[in-house]
């Protein structure tokens, strides 16, 4: 009976000191995250707003203890777990270095601190992009493993293995830089990839696309120190880089799902929010069921990746804090914005307003996935719409030529090559569009059942030498294959330490990898000495029966593309005007012979699925 005295006792006291070191712990303040972490005294976004994360703020201020750093206004959240502060920086007496500031309640203070820090030297950053530029989009954890260090961190450990689809196989930022002769041999001048956010430590998110951490860089794929590397590495040696950003959601794994800053940060909970319908169209038209477009611009991503609700304002000012941060922090020349439609066209006109008053020549893409150019085209900033509103979108991808280009170099339908181009003029500006005919959400043109090294290289031939950025994706450029999600997203071949051979490398290729290839670096010379296959106008001079022509002129230089996507040699003659009588076209390709003009017109010839580039 003692002992159970005494244990009852001794668990009586247990129970009394974890409720004093309970009570302890709720009545102190610890800040763990404060975003954006850093910022720049003299930028054009001031006053910035701060969310601090942490424990203990209830009933607490902020306070700033530095001099030109002040808290214009401070709130808490209602879990107690935030404070969202509005915090002006004056450029004339703010400091490089640390700002302090101080949380205080009626019971403690506690402080931390912020760093401000000297705007950088733009010179070779920032630079945009446009048509004189070919994109290259690669997946970083498909593309190359650079260091095999972090190919399975132990903060996330579990989800990599090369044999599982959908696992995380070892690519990384390392890996890209030390791709970059690759790429340059190749003719790009810019690089697109996929999100590089920290994803969730749970779940092998190889894509990229789970943020759990707008701040931060996936550990699998490096840190911002490596990020920063490749910027400046690609820099050196001509090629621009595109930062993936997903404005619209983040992954399911979010810290903030269950418990937001502000109660309306997202559209929804977890469990109880609409499902994205994924009607663009409907965001086109003025008289479009209400519930269809709620659904489309407020449901979750296949119904599990949290909306944002950009109407709030504290999520609008941290997601444009987020995008300059990124691009401040890294020398970021454009963005691909992530799922353009699903999110209000108010907001994208905010974000992209200031994106350009602080970098003027920086270019952001918007994916529209449709392929009807009168919905693309509604989508492109320089008009303003039904709505009121210009959304400022740079320019799209040009999902419409998208589809065209597969349907006719591979399935061998009817073109509807220059049906796609001769309603250009509904563009606020068709000629920096982003054409394309592969990328990492559609099954590859090389897994298309007819296709053939010929035709790929025909659809190579035109979409690098049609108006606009082309982009290429990773691979392609060998012939790669792969069908619908993740199968698309193949490892590219030599990449990888194990890999038996290196694509990398013309001995490591097969026949048809290296046909493709050099076709593909043939082409990309050809454009890039010819200023009239970067811009100018694009005029076709015939599209029927397999047959296709047509002319790209800027200023005085005029280029007739020709293309013959049949099994039969063809000869077919086309006008052409403003060119002298009996002038001489040369094959820029070296595979055709001369033509020369006679009576206004010019007589052609190609062997089956051939291609010729004349210019005189």
């Amino acid at each position: 009976m003692r002992k159970i005295l005494l244990l009852s006792v001794f668990c009586l006291a247990l129970l009394v000191g974890h409720s004093i070191q309970a009570k302890v712990v709720q009545s102190s303040i610890i800040v763990e995250k404060v975003d954006p972490p850093n910022w720049w005294i003299g930028h054009t976004l001031n006053p910035i707003q701060l969310i601090i994360k942490g424990k203990g703020f209830s009933q607490s201020t902020l306070r700033s203890v530095s001099p030109g750093v002040s808290v214009l206004s401070s709130s808490v959240a209602a879990n107690g777990e935030f404070i969202i502060a509005t915090v002006s920086i004056d450029p004339k007496t703010a400091s490089v270095g640390d700002a302090v500031f101080r949380v205080e309640s009626p019971r403690r203070t506690e402080e931390f601190k912020f760093e401000l820090l000297q705007l950088p030297d733009s010179n070779g950053k920032y630079q945009g992009f446009g048509p004189d530029d070919v994109i290259y989009l690669l997946m970083v954890d498909r593309f190359s493993d650079g260091d095999t260090a972090n190919n399975d961190p132990s903060v996330s450990a579990g989800f990599f293995n090369r044999k599982e689809p959908r696992a995380y196989h070892g690519g990384d930022l390392q890996g890209v830089i030390d791709r970059l002769g690759y790429l340059k041999d190749l003719g790009i001048t810019a690089i697109w990839m996929t999100p590089v956010y920290d994803n969730s430590n749970r779940a092998a998110d190889y894509h990229g696309y789970g943020t759990v951490d707008f701040y931060a860089v996936e550990e699998h794929f490096g840190d911002l120190a490596k990020f920063k590397e490749l910027v400046e590495k690609a820099h050196a040696v001509g090629i621009k880089i595109i930062q993936d950003q997903v404005p619209n959601h983040t992954g399911p794994a979010h810290p903030w799902i269950d418990s937001p800053p502000v109660r309306n940060f997202f559209n929804g909970t977890r469990q109880n929010h609409l499902n994205n319908i994924f009607d663009i169209f409907a965001l086109t038209q003025p008289n479009s069921d209400p519930a269809r477009i709620e659904s489309t611009l407020n449901g979750w991503f296949a119904n599990i990746l949290p909306d944002i609700n950009q109407e709030a304002p504290e999520a609008t000012q941290y997601l444009i804090q987020n995008s300059l941060w990124w691009i401040g922090q890294t020398g970021l020349d454009g963005i691909r914005a992530d799922t353009f439609p699903y999110v209000p066209r108010s907001f994208w006109n905010k974000w992209n307003a200031a994106i350009k008053r602080q970098y003027p020549n920086f270019t952001v893409v918007g994916e529209v996935f449709d392929g009807r150019p009168g919905v693309v085209s509604f989508f492109q900033g320089g008009a303003t719409r039904f709505d009121g509103v210009d959304s400022g979108l740079d320019t799209a991808f040009d999902f419409p030529s998208c589809f065209a280009i597969r349907d006719f170099f591979t399935r061998g339908q009817i073109s509807r090559l220059s049906e796609v181009t001769s309603v250009d003029s509904i563009y606020p500006d068709a000629s920096v569009l982003v054409p394309f005919f592969d990328n990492h959400d559609i099954s590859r043109i090389g897994n298309e059942p007819e296709i053939t090294p010929e035709k790929q290289i025909l659809a190579y031939t035109y979409l690098l030498t049609m108006r606009g950025t082309p982009q290429v994706y990773y691979g392609d450029e060998i012939g790669m294959k792969g069908g619908g999600d993740p199968d698309n997203r193949r490892d590219f071949p030599g990449g990888f330490p194990s890999d038996t051979r290196s694509a990398f490398n013309a001995e490591g290729r097969t026949k048809n990898e290296q046909k493709i290839f050099a076709s593909v670096q043939k082409l990309l010379a050809v454009r890039r000495s010819q200023p009239a296959l970067r811009g100018g106008q694009m005029t076709f001079l015939r599209d029927s029966d397999g047959i296709v022509t047509y002319l790209r002129s800027r200023d005085n230089e005029q280029v007739i593309v020709a293309i013959n996507n049949t099994d039969q040699q063809a000869k077919w003659t086309v006008k052409l005007a403003g060119v002298a009588e009996g002038a001489k076209l040369n094959d820029l390709l070296e595979q055709a012979d001369p033509v020369t003009v006679k009576k206004g017109k010019l007589k052609l010839r190609l062997a089956p699925r051939s291609a010729a580039i004349y210019k005189q």
